[in-house]
């Protein structure tokens, strides 16, 4: 999601979304900080106001030793009282601001780990993995400020300006003179940063899919010699960057000059006010130092609360960015009566399905065709025929255009998707593996499994000898996607993985087609024990694995073109023939 720019109504409708979403949830804990940030306020006041009889009745009356021990102690007590206010205060503030960000993080991983499947065609990774890092931390940055240090510098300035007016109200007045004509910058820096806090926004999204990229196609990169072309990529992406930031803090800092000009106005209004009081009688030292103190302890929360609207702004901005991605409506979804499969037998029925990723291209045009449970059928054809969308449908990755895709006589969409996927088992040609010890990788197929069903689904899968001899065993990490493993190897704990779900459909996707002679021989005697009594769909490529099939069918452009046994397709002399010959010659 792109945001342009940011209206008045904008900030209203996200500043409002943070406050019910993100604060209101901790609103007793945050209520309870806000009593501690009252207190280091008061003590703050207090100890500003005790200048008073500290110089008048102690400095300037020697006589007074009372006084002169009364006070000390007193500065004492109200100053360890601030200390543990002040530390309890930090505490919780660092909490709640981990545990907001943790919230926020894990509701927007949920939203992509939840989407369907066409909003990762359109989206990657490393640009979800930015949103929850990079776009979290803007958008819980000022939140965080203004939980640790906003609300008990606004305290603080209230509780001090009260102290000065109660101290003295003209001098009040004088040493804000400057307040009205500081918020006019404020405004001005508003407008002109805005566009840069977004194109920020996005350049740190560029610079985070750049890294990811790179550092993911690291063999690629390599065997092309493109080191130093990757690096000036991303030299140029953190260019931008720091351009953007100098921008930022070039006119974020604008107002800077002309307050601290007021502030000094303001001080000198003070200064000659206040001096001329104590010299004319009408004004003690001690009340104007007093004062003078608080009016200094004043100054400086209340520059820190003004300097609060650039990361406000960045907030809100990112909050937008949240807030959209949590907004977006997912394509594919249950039906509010949808229905749990149980005793799945495995019949599948595709019944004249037309399906289309946009409304210019259709990629299944009219295809029906019906797989009996326990047998096996397979899918041949030219890449790009349709044959990997079909797995897709019937796995509900995508919804049909039109004509429906049934399991067990139940349209796939008027069945809930967790029971419709516990009933499909799903072999693909690029396994993925985590970066995770073997026998966790395995126990994905069934996460309550025990170790003893582990191993029995590894055995079935081929796959218990080559673990037993990794340094580890069971437990030995595979690395990234299981780069410490051969393809074989992979692929096996990916049968494994499989055998374990014990799925009544099984979907193998090019299952063996990457594979060396050796290694797709195991495999094909793993896939042999996974698909034993199983509804099996298969798309391959080499001819030669998919000869034992109950049914083949052919499919080209969406359609199908042939159907029936090997050697029935091989006797009509038609596309399969001509496919297996050409591979045979090859």
């Amino acid at each position: 999601m792109i945001l342009q720019t940011m209206e008045f109504k904008d900030y209203k409708k996200y500043l409002f979304r943070i406050l019910k979403e993100v604060i209101w949830p901790y609103k007793l804990i945050i209520l309870f900080n806000i009593v501690l940030m009252i207190i280091i306020a008061g003590t703050n006041s207090f100890q500003a106001y005790l200048i008073q009889p500290a110089v008048d009745q102690s400095l300037f009356n020697t006589a007074n030793n009372a006084i002169l021990l009364q006070i000390p102690i007193l500065i004492f007590v109200v100053t360890l009282g601030k200390g543990i206010a002040t530390y309890y205060n930090t505490v919780i503030s660092a909490s709640l601001a981990a545990r907001m960000t943790n919230d926020m993080r894990y509701r927007l991983f949920r939203k992509f780990i939840e989407s369907d499947i066409t909003y990762f065609n359109n989206s990657s990774a490393s640009r979800m993995m930015s949103n929850i890092v990079n776009d979290i931390n803007g958008m819980m940055g000022a939140i965080n400020l203004i939980l640790s240090g906003v609300f008990k510098n606004f305290f603080s300035v209230i509780f001090l300006f009260g102290v000065m007016l109660f101290m003295n109200y003209k001098l009040t007045l004088i040493s804000l003179i400057g307040v009205p004509l500081a918020a006019y910058p404020i405004v001005l820096v508003y407008r002109k940063i805005n566009k840069y806090m977004v194109r920020n926004q996005q350049q740190l999204e560029l610079f985070t899919v750049l890294m990811d990229d790179s550092l993911r196609a690291i063999r690629v990169v390599k065997s092309y010699n493109a080191e130093e072309f990757e690096s000036k990529k991303v030299k140029k992406s953190l260019d931008g960057l720091y351009k953007l930031a100098w921008r930022i803090s070039r006119i974020s800092n604008i107002p800077s000059p002309l307050n601290e000009s007021l502030i000094g106005i303001g001080t000198a209004g003070v200064l000659f006010y206040g001096g001329t009081l104590v010299m004319d009688g009408h004004a003690t030292p001690g009340s104007f130092f007093a004062f003078f103190a608080a009016l200094m302890m004043a100054y400086k929360p209340m520059k820190s609360i003004g300097n609060i609207n650039v990361q406000l702004h960045i907030c809100l901005i990112c909050a937008g960015r949240v807030f959209g991605l949590l907004d977006t409506k997912a394509h594919v979804v249950d039906k509010p009566d949808a229905i749990e499969m149980k005793n799945v037998k495995g019949n599948i029925e595709f019944e004249n399905v037309n399906f289309s990723y946009n409304s210019s291209d259709t990629v299944i045009n009219g295809l029906s065709f019906k797989a009996e449970a326990g047998k096996k059928y397979a899918l041949v054809g030219h890449s790009g025929g349709g044959k990997s969308t079909i797995m897709n449908l019937l796995l509900r990755f995508h919804d049909v255009t039109s004509g429906s895709v049934k399991i067990d006589g139940n349209d796939v969409r008027d069945i809930t998707q967790k029971s419709l996927r516990d009933a499909v088992a799903y072999v693909g040609q690029d396994v993925q593996l985590f970066d995770d010890t073997v026998i966790e990788n395995i126990r994905y197929g069934k996460q309550d499994a025990t170790e003893e069903e582990i191993i029995e689904a590894a055995k079935i899968a081929e796959a218990h000898e080559f673990i037993l001899k990794l340094e580890g065993g069971y437990h030995s990490r595979v690395g990234q996607n299981g780069q410490k493993l051969s393809g074989g190897q992979r692929q096996r704990i990916a049968i494994a993985r499989a055998v374990l779900k014990n799925a009544p459909v099984l979907l193998l996707d090019e299952a063996t087609s990457a594979l060396d002679t050796t290694s797709e021989h195991a495999v094909k005697n793993a896939l042999h024990n996974l698909m034993e009594g199983r509804t099996t769909i298969a798309i391959a490529h080499r001819l030669t694995t998919v000869k034992n099939s109950d049914k083949i069918i052919v499919i080209s452009h969406g359609r199908i073109i042939e159907e029936g046994s090997h050697e029935e397709l091989i006797s009509r002399n038609g596309e399969y023939a001509n496919l297996y010959s050409k591979q045979f010659v090859d």
